[in-house]
Formats: C-alpha cells, structure tokens, sequence
C-alpha cells in the first residue's frame, strides 16, 4: 500500500487501522469501512499492478532489479473464498480468454449453424406468396433461429468486460469479437448492479464446466467481494520493493524527455531525475527544466540535503551550457543561459514534485497545485535583489494527484501521456511565472535610440548588474518588492529613460 494514503500515526486516510484492511470484505460488511474507500483499495490494486508492470517492460528499466516475479492466484471458479482482489479477476478473465479459443469457436459455430436454413412451416403460415410464372415467392422467409440464447449472452457479457478491461486499464488482451459489445452506458449499469442481476438470472442456463467456469468469473467481476477459491497458479505477478523509483520513472515518462547525456546523468556522479527544454521565462527560446520527484508522506516538506542537491543539479547545468560555448563539452547547441549586453541569466526553473492522495480520490483527475507557503518556495542566492544573477535559483514545490499519475501511466497510452505532458509543463511555467510576479515588480525600460540604451547599461553596469535582462531591443529591471535601494533605482531611471511601463512575465 502506497505510503502517501497513511498519516502521521500510520492510519489509512488517517482513520483506519492497517490491520482492519486485510479483509476489506469483512470490514465492508460489518461497515468499518465506507464503500468509497472499500471501492477505491481494489481499484488501487490494479493501477499498482499496472504501473508496475509498465515499469519492468520498459527498455530503460532492464537493468533494474527492484521489481521481482512471484505467482499470483489464478481463479479456478471451483469453490468460494473470501480473499479474491480485482486484480485476481482481471488476470483470471484474460487467462481464460486465452486459454480456450476452441470453446468460443464451438460455441460460435452451434449458435450460428442453422441462421441460414428457411423454416418452411413459419414461413408458408405468417406470409403471402408472391406468385410469378405460376411459382410462389416469398420475400422474407423466416430463419431457424433460436430467440434466446444464453451461450451467445454469456459471450458478449465477457466479451465487454475484456473490452473495458483494455480501455480502462490498459492489458494487451486483443480481443476477436463477432459480436456487438455492450455499449458504454449500459456497461456502466452493468458494473453497478445490472450485470449481477443479470447474471443471477441465468445462472441455471449453464451446464458445462466451461460455462459455469466463465459464468462465474463475469459474476465476481461485477461483485469484487465475491467469494472465489485460489488453487492454481499464474506467473503473472510482480513485486517492487523500492515503488519510490517507480514512482520517479512515472514522473520521468509524463514530464520529461530525452536530453543530451551530461546533463541528466552529470560529471560529479549526481543523477536528475527529471529534465526537459522548453520556452524560458524570458524569451520564447528554450531552456531547461530541473525537477525531482519525493515519494513521500502527504505534506511532507524536502530535506535540506535534497535542497541542497536541487540548487547543484541546475548549477550544473547552467555550467554545461558554457561548456558547449566554450567548447568543452560535445552534444547540442548552448542555450540562451545568458545576455551579452547585461551580463544577465536567464531563469533556471528548478521544482520539486509530490504524490498527493485527497478526496475526493480520482483516477481522472490531475489536480496539479503549487505548495504557496514559505518553507516550500526557496532561493539561494549570493546578493540581494539580483533575479538575473546565475547563483540566483528560485526552487518551488509542487503536489500531484498520485492515482491520476498512477493510472495515467499504467494505461500506457502515448497520445494520454502527450497530452498530459504539454498540459503540465504549460501548467509549470505558469506557476514559475506567478511565483515570480508574487516576489518582484518588473519594468520595461525604454530608450529613444540603442545607443542611449547601451549607454545606460554601460554606465550603471556595476549597480544594476543582475537586476537587469535584455531581449529584442527589450531591457527588463526586476526588482524584489521588499528591496532597500528601490528608490535610489528608480531615481536613477527617473533621470536616464525615456519612461517606464510596469511589465509582468507572461
């Protein structure tokens, strides 16, 4: 179980005893549990399944020895017992699909063997010949076929149910249907309470092993607390035993992306966890982006040695990119760390991310929020009032829906991931820049000529230097809104430019 679901004293969603949860169904039943909570513990188990099992397929991971196999239990549908999770099922189901072709076959082929065959006796009593050259014709004559067949139900119930298996959670079971599925509505009436209902109702239709096997299979889908026996085993099973790596590689897939080597594995031996180009703050080039991932409780602030770490990290990188300038390094093109005209740096976003669990618990929701009290926005810096300062590094923190992450990843969908991506490194920048705007007032300074305007840089170089950025004919001055020489600042633009506009990063 995720440790971010326990509080401070080690309660599950801080009320229930670890101990009380071995047997959801037993808690569920004597009402020690809600049923929201008894739903989302045996949905969770999937997702961790999944995510998991994504982490041990990727290539990246090959070399990892964190994720271990083990024998699951697979659900012979014999007798009934009470310790059967989702999981169980979903891995029972496909097991069973994949086990036995030829009894869909034989069941497909006695369903449909006699549609094409006329019956006659229907036929000649219910219609009107047509007659034409002295030889009645009828124009619909009637099939033999059966107007119920439990068989064919009992397909397309399990038919669906893989279905939403692979669209909800991802299991590569390519399903041969020659049927028309339940419709997505419907499914969701069925998953509720119509599925049991229906199942119950023709539970007597069924004489085979087979088909009780199957039957009841469908049956403990649509009720997890159903009572089924474990006897045989399924080597489909995994085990992690550091989940904090997966969860870094979970982070890693949705926000980063692949970089020039040196800069995530760095020359000092330190590892980022997550690193990716992307539009600055201050021009619409790219720079790049320093995160790191803590698995830890919820609320949970950063140690000073992962401050510490995160400061280095960007430092690093800032080094690297002069390294290619300079020609040190090989492997890309220099960013634009730096403006030649000011001596001023570009801002290094550098955040931290955590796994957050909140009610209400959504598999579909992102719920991306910025950490806005002081011990989770931090700076290190050299001088006072220098934001354009290369030792100058704003780190912020961020928490993010664990179980929206987790099931994000385990579906394993790229067009999800993508869009996902795009969407919080939009979101990232965004809070960058309302953090900054929070803590300094910037101006826009305008000269009548270039001239007037390197004139100004050159002349008050040493005071302004860090408080100062030029892009595009554009000089920014940042100013701390707590700084002390802000009036001998603004006497100095008062008496040189031209006029000042109030700018905010965008």
């Amino acid at each position: 179980m995720p440790k971010v679901i326990l509080n401070a004293e080690n309660k599950v969603f801080g009320k229930y005893d670890p101990v009380l949860l071995l047997d959801l169904d037993d808690a569920y039943r004597k009402k020690e549990i809600t049923k929201e909570h008894y739903d989302f513990l045996y949905g969770l188990s999937v997702w961790l399944y999944r995510s998991i099992k994504v982490f041990k397929t990727d290539p990246k991971n090959e070399k990892s020895d964190i994720v271990t196999q083990r024998v699951v239990s697979y659900l012979d549908g014999t007798k009934f017992k009470v310790d059967s999770t989702i999981v169980d099922i979903i891995l029972s189901l496909i097991k069973f699909y994949n086990d036995n072709q030829d009894f869909f076959l034989f069941i497909i082929k006695n369903t449909h063997s006699g549609y094409n065959k006329v019956n006659w006796r229907k036929t000649i009593a219910t219609q009107q010949p047509l007659v034409q050259h002295s030889k009645p014709l009828y124009l619909k004559p009637v099939n033999k076929k059966k107007q119920i067949n439990f068989d064919e139900e009992l397909l397309i119930i399990f038919y669906s149910i893989l279905n939403y298996i692979n669209k909800t959670y991802g299991f590569s079971c390519k399903v041969n249907c020659n049927y028309e599925l339940i419709d997505k509505q419907l499914f969701e009436a069925y998953r509720k309470r119509l599925g049991k209902k229906r199942l119950l109702e023709i539970k007597y239709k069924y004489f085979s092993d087979k088909s009780q096997h199957l039957w009841k299979l469908c049956y403990a889908f649509f009720n997890c607390s159903a009572q089924i026996c474990s006897s045989k085993q399924l080597e489909d099973f995994l085990i992690a035993k550091d989940f904090n790596i997966v969860f870094e590689a979970i982070i890693d897939e949705l926000i980063g992306s692949d970089v020039p080597k040196g800069l995530k594995e760095q020359q000092d031996g330190k590892i980022v966890d997550h690193i990716y180009s992307y539009p600055s703050l201050m021009r619409p080039e790219n720079i790049y982006y320093i995160g790191d991932s803590k698995y830890y409780k919820i609320g949970a602030s950063v140690g000073e040695n992962s401050i510490y770490k995160q400061y280095t990290y960007a430092k690093n990188v800032i080094q690297y990119n002069f390294d290619l300038i300079f020609g040190k390094q090989n492997g890309g093109s220099p960013l634009p760390y730096r403006d030649d005209l000011t001596e001023g740096y570009n801002i290094t976003p550098n955040f931290f991310i955590s796994a957050d669990i909140t009610e209400p618990y959504s598999y579909r929701e992102e719920r991306l929020k910025i950490r806005d009290n002081d011990k989770d926005k931090r700076m290190s810096k050299q001088f006072e009032n220098r934001l354009f300062d290369r030792d100058t590094l704003w780190l912020s923190h961020y928490d993010i829906n664990f179980l929206y992450v987790l099931s994000l990843y385990g579906r394993d969908n790229d067009p999800a991931k993508k869009i996902f991506k795009d969407k919080v490194r939009r979101i990232f920048r965004g809070e960058v820049i309302g953090l900054l705007n929070g803590q300094y007032n910037f101006y826009k300074l305008e000269f009548e000529s270039t001239e007037g305007r390197e004139k100004f840089i050159k002349d008050n170089f040493r005071f302004l230097l860090g408080k100062l950025y030029h892009y595009d004919g554009m000089l920014i001055l940042a100013i701390e809104r707590n700084c002390r020489d802000k009036s001998k600042i603004f006497n100095l633009i008062d008496k040189e430019c031209d006029f000042v506009k109030r700018y905010k990063l965008i």
